[in-house]
């Protein structure tokens, strides 16, 4: 495993957003391989490392998340699945 950057990513992926989205979980809680079913605060996440998620995923995927999507999804999947509809939506009042 190396050093900085990105994490890797691991497991059956569903969605291009989970590849998305375990790249930046790994990068924020510094860990090497994320899954798409691998619990945040199983992986060591917190309330800080948290914030620092939700800070890299509303700068590099456009949305607002706020801090508490940690808790009420708490997988890669599960985020995933919030942050393509919030990308759809938001999709969808451009047109």
């Amino acid at each position: 495993a190396g050093g900085g950057g990105a994490g890797a990513v691991r497991g059956e992926w569903g969605s291009e957003a989970e590849r998305e989205l375990a790249a930046l979980w790994g990068e924020a809680l510094g860990v090497a391989e994320v899954g798409p079913d691998d619990n945040f605060f199983d992986l060591g996440g917190d309330s800080l490392s948290a914030t620092r998620l939700v800070a890299i995923i509303n700068d590099a995927l456009q949305v607002d998340l706020r801090v508490n999507v940690a808790f009420e999804y708490p997988t890669v999947a599960q985020m995933a699945k919030l942050t393509e509809e919030l990308r759809a939506e938001r999709a969808a009042q451009e047109h």
